[in-house]
């Protein structure tokens, strides 16, 4: 499989690029933020590609250092008045062994998925505390998806032992997403959204993080992300969870 690292830099760079100029020449009014986040993702799940049969896979978070290639998420934010934009890009590469169900033959699943929203949002509440925004968008997936068999030499199998399937997919999503300050420098970030489109019968995304404010302009944050997904195409069927904890650096602007 083609390696993320650039595809995922070329995302996290345009993210980037963003946050450091375009609002500025509006107007000071702006609001304008960006999170960069390390990502320890699991795979769970069903994934089938034609010709050969679905391999199922179930691992922990406790195995997921040995399987792990690469995972990244970038965010980035501009707010005016209640007015804003919302970008989030990821890229995950993951390789896990699993097996045909019923069958128990082994098979190994090798996933790389590379995600951007593009969504709109209005503060539905704001307080000293925290707010409350609502999310409209459009998430694209790019998909490319390695299956094989793992069987003894000579072993007779009435299928191909290896597969592989690349695709792209946008869908809608509707969600929510606020902030919760407490006393001190401590605060509490989370997002829920979901939505569908085209062959994806399921695209949701769930995140909660803990912050630690370092600065008026700086913050830590650690948290847990869940991502699901569920497609079904002509040559590839998908109902995979990606979830795990992550690290992350948000930093603002004005």
């Amino acid at each position: 499989m083609r390696s993320p690292v650039k595809p995922a830099a070329r995302l996290i760079g345009a993210v980037m690029i963003m946050s450091a100029t375009p609002m500025h020449a509006q107007g000071s009014d702006w609001n304008q933020r960006i999170t960069l986040y390390g990502w320890g993702s699991s795979l769970d799940g069903d994934i089938g590609v034609a010709p050969l049969p679905d391999i199922s896979v179930s691992r922990g978070f406790s195995d997921t250092l040995s399987s792990l290639d690469f995972a990244a998420m970038a965010v980035y934010e501009a707010r005016k008045d209640r007015w804003g934009l919302l970008i989030d890009v990821q890229a995950v590469n993951l390789s896990e062994r699993g097996r045909i169900p019923g069958l128990g033959t082994p098979g190994r699943i090798s996933t790389e998925l590379q995600g951007a929203l593009l969504a709109g949002t209005y503060r539905l509440s704001d307080s000293d505390r925290g707010y409350l925004d609502l999310i409209t968008g459009l998430r694209y997936w790019s998909i490319d998806t390695e299956a094989n068999l793992e069987l003894p030499p000579g072993t007779p199998f009435p299928f191909p032992t290896r597969a592989r399937d690349s695709r792209s997919t946008t869908v809608f999503q509707v969600g929510v997403k606020g902030t919760w300050s407490f006393d001190g420098p401590m605060f509490l970030t989370a997002w829920a959204m979901g939505g569908a489109g085209g062959s994806t019968d399921l695209s949701s995304d769930a995140m909660v993080a803990l912050g630690y404010t370092i600065s008026p302009r700086t913050a830590l944050m650690i948290g847990f992300r869940r991502v699901d997904l569920k497609h079904s195409a002509r040559r590839l069927d998908l109902d995979m969870s990606l979830q795990g904890p992550g690290l992350a650096l948000d930093v603002r602007f004005d």
